[in-house]
């Protein structure tokens, strides 16, 4: 068996050599379109209330409810899970 040595591939310049000019970075394209649609959207979002009294209402209901979540929304996601962990390769 021969074993041939190329020590002329080292992928990583020894310290002090001169560097190789690097490409610059890509720069993004400008756009000239007009943000308003993206302003409107920031201002209809800042004016939502940060709690949702009627969701935090449901959700005390919720949890009051010994029936929820429904046996069948636990069977399924539990198939869910099972499927997905039995896909998975050995770690």
């Amino acid at each position: 068996m021969q074993i041939h040595l190329n020590n002329n591939a080292n992928p990583v310049a020894p310290p002090g050599s001169p560097k190789t000019p690097s490409r610059a970075a890509p720069q993004a394209p400008v756009e000239s379109a007009p943000f308003a649609a993206s302003q409107a959207l920031n201002g209809s979002l800042a004016q939502l209330p940060a709690v949702r009294p009627e969701v935090v209402e449901k959700a005390k209901r919720l949890l009051l409810d010994s029936n929820y979540p429904p046996e069948e929304a636990i069977r399924k996601i539990s198939n869910l899970l099972a499927i997905n962990l039995s896909s998975q390769p050995d770690a």
